[in-house]
């Protein structure tokens, strides 16, 4: 079984720990370290680990994206791009690509199984959708998109479409509510209904995480879980049902970065913004 994700040098710990929960499913994951002056001379922590660089790739687009940006949107735009890589430089068949910060509790084989009729496999958020009590995560779904860009499962019968999703991101890698636009994920909204084989994920337990937790499940149907910063700051309390997968995850980045620890809820830019968005939805909530 195929992964792949993308990371920079400083945070390939958390690579090592998808690496490692991947392993017992016999996975090798392919990392593309996303820095721009790395030649990959890293000695790997896994057997399962292929590291490749920028270097490596040669299409056209892609060196486009990797000219216009940097940092994280970098990182963000040059998903369908790898993928695209892996299907025409390593003849990769099928493949998942999941974000570093992303840990395996059980067998994904039946995603793969999936990949055998379908070219695409896309995860919903599944934010809370109630109309009555849950209206702001009602509206998140339209704001953020319908599927999280932090897994794609594909074959090579989904290249058309990857294809227009690498000309998407580099077009534009933007967070303009008001455009429709968030950086590479609200294209994938669009996916379905531009091209066919593509599958719409059901499974709860694929995708877990903080936006998503309010379903009770067996240890057996958590597939696997999106220990985004969100996440981790939900999962960390030890009241929280899915505390147990927090500690076994924390626990497994230690052995790669001993001084680890999740990151506090600190300020950013973006939480800033979702904020004052809350606030200015609150007032029309109140006005209408």
């Amino acid at each position: 079984m195929q992964f792949c994700t993308i990371s920079t040098i400083s945070h390939l710990h958390k690579a090592y720990a998808l690496a490692e929960s991947i392993h017992p499913f016999e996975g090798k994951l392919h990392v593309l370290i996303s820095d721009k002056e790395s030649k990959v001379d890293i000695e790997s922590k896994h057997d399962n680990i292929q590291l490749h660089s920028l270097n490596d790739i040669k299409a056209a687009n892609t060196k486009k994206i990797i000219k216009k940006y940097k940092g994280d949107k970098l990182r963000w735009s040059l998903k369908p791009g790898f993928l695209l890589y892996l299907f025409d430089s390593l003849n990769v068949k099928k493949v998942i690509y999941i974000d570093n910060d992303i840990c395996f509790f059980n067998n994904p084989k039946f995603l793969f199984e999936k990949l055998e009729k379908q070219s695409l496999l896309l995860s919903p958020h599944f934010y809370p959708s109630d109309p009555e009590k849950k209206q702001n995560w009602l509206e998140a779904n339209l704001r953020l998109g319908l599927f999280n860009a932090g897994f794609i499962a594909a074959n090579k019968g989904a290249i058309e479409a990857l294809r227009w999703w690498e000309k998407c991101c580099l077009y534009k890698m933007k967070r303009a509510y008001y455009r429709g636009l968030f950086d590479d994920q609200k294209y994938l909204d669009l996916i379905p209904v531009l091209f066919e084989k593509v599958e719409i994920l059901k499974h709860r337990g694929c995708n877990l995480a903080g936006w998503n937790s309010e379903i009770k499940m067996k240890n057996e149907e958590i597939l696997f879980i999106h220990f985004n910063p969100y996440t981790l700051n939900q999962f960390s309390s030890p009241s929280h049902m899915y505390h147990s997968f927090f500690k076994q995850y924390v626990e497994m980045v230690k052995k790669y970065k001993l001084n680890y620890a999740p990151p506090r809820n600190k300020a950013s830019l973006f939480k800033v913004e979702s904020y004052i968005i809350y606030l200015i939805w609150k007032a029309e909530q109140l006005l209408h």
